[in-house]
């Protein structure tokens, strides 16, 4: 017969959603997303997109909060002395959360040394680990995808270091 989905859900990956919205857009079918982080998944102007979860604007907004709210005050510093890192994935969703987080942080007046992409689907996050540890950084804000959290810190434990928050 002639079916026709009456509403598509997705999809947690930017790198799937980015397509597939669009394709449900030419359809003229709703497109719901559940998980994936990209501002431009809802941010395109598309009529049939739209969104369940939190984008990355707001993930961005949330880590810095943490930073400047419950960290600097908690170690009784200002929050523009500490020495803040942005560690994500390549993927859509993770470069969409470290482009805002950097954008953020400049504009707070907050002092960033390194924002590095690493590949999706890494072996290890050890070169990673090793460039923040020697640029001496007190926080590391995190995007990955599952999984990564345990290379992240596993890379932590074999350098014998870890900042202040991650």
């Amino acid at each position: 017969g002639n079916e026709r989905a009456a509403a598509l859900f997705g999809s947690f990956s930017s790198a799937v959603a980015l397509p597939a919205s669009q394709i449900a857009e030419v359809a003229g079918v709703p497109f719901f997303e559940l998980g994936a982080l990209g501002d431009a998944v809802t941010e395109r102007g598309f009529r049939w997109a739209f969104r369940a979860s939190p984008r990355a604007t707001a993930i961005a907004a949330t880590a810095l909060a943490g930073v400047t709210e419950v960290l600097a005050p908690g170690l009784g510093i200002p929050a523009e002395a500490l020495k803040l890192a942005i560690a994500h994935e390549e993927a859509p969703g993770g470069q969409s959360v470290g482009a805002a987080q950097e954008a953020m942080i400049r504009a707070r007046g907050l002092t960033l040394v390194e924002r590095v992409a690493y590949a999706s689907r890494a072996a290890d996050l050890n070169a990673v680990v090793q460039r923040l540890r020697g640029l001496d950084a007190q926080v590391v804000l995190h995007t990955g995808a599952p999984g990564d959290e345990a290379l992240l810190f596993r890379a932590f434990r074999d350098a014998h270091w870890r900042p202040r928050m991650v």
